[in-house]
């Protein structure tokens, strides 16, 4: 940085031309680094500069002006940065959605719900950030339709930003579904058990321990997809499988589920001391 200084100081307002100049005309790499100079030594690059940068061909050069985005709140900058979160690259997505979060910029809630069931995680988790942000009251429901991630966390997002709202009645038919579709030891159902645990916390707070929600069918739900788990040969299981038994596990002793308690004890028996 102290050489970038001494060549500013010496190129003069030659500095901000020339450096402006690759951030048009130069290679992908270049203008990153004529992005990054501007960026560290001034002047800050402006809006319509970062703006045309960010619908170039280069998808590195797209996510770090995206980025830098954030640092402007005007409604050209929303304007933009809506457009981006179509981009054809994930990364480029996942800073458009940071740039919303940090400016303080209302993101439009549709795209931002579409990206909820992405195959990118940080993409995903980015969006719930972003989702979280807008006023409750703008959020419409997800549609049933929608991939069992998306579903999941969305009402994640609407259980943090809304904690007040019982989420248990919401999160339950999703819950339930993905419990009774989902095969085998997948992300979607692990999320799913997490999630009803929140769910459970929260209903717990809000109805001061007065809740009337029916947890006899989840309860079943969890006790016949632990058993299925602990089928699975310890040495064969999936990414998921250890998790997910630990997480149901869990759920099912703060659910005082007594007729668990001979498939608990199997899964201490099994598991491996450290």
């Amino acid at each position: 940085r102290e050489a970038a200084a001494a060549l500013k100081a010496k190129l003069g307002k030659a500095w901000e031309t020339e450096l402006l100049a690759v951030v048009t005309n130069g290679g992908a790499l270049e203008k990153v680094r004529a992005l990054t100079l501007l960026s560290q030594q001034g002047p800050q690059p402006s809006e319509t500069t970062l703006i045309a940068a960010a619908r170039g061909p280069h998808a590195s050069v797209r996510q770090f002006a995206t980025w830098l985005l954030g640092n402007h709140k005007s409604p050209e900058v929303a304007a933009a940065l809506s457009q981006l979160l179509d981009d054809a690259d994930s990364i480029v997505k996942r800073r458009a959605c940071e740039a919303f979060v940090r400016s303080g910029l209302e993101a439009p809630v549709a795209k931002v719900v579409s990206l909820l069931g992405h195959e990118d995680r940080w993409l995903r988790f980015a969006a719930r950030l972003t989702l979280e942000r807008i006023p409750a009251d703008k959020w419409k429901l997800i549609s049933p339709d929608a991939k069992p991630t998306a579903q999941v966390t969305w009402l994640l997002a609407r259980q943090r930003a809304v904690p007040q709202e019982s989420s248990l009645k919401a999160s339950l038919p999703v819950v339930q579904s993905i419990l009774q579709t989902e095969q085998g030891t997948t992300r979607e159902v692990l999320d799913a058990v997490r999630l009803t645990q929140l769910a459970i916390l929260a209903e717990k707070a809000n109805s001061k321990g007065k809740s009337d929600v029916d947890l006899q069918p989840l309860k079943k739900l969890l006790k016949t997809r632990f058993d299925s788990l602990l089928k699975q040969p310890a040495k064969s299981d999936a990414e998921f499988a250890l998790p997910l038994r630990q997480e149901i596990s869990k759920l099912l002793a703060y659910l005082d589920v007594p007729e668990t308690v001979p498939s608990l004890v199997k899964a201490l028996e099994r598991a491996e001391t450290p």
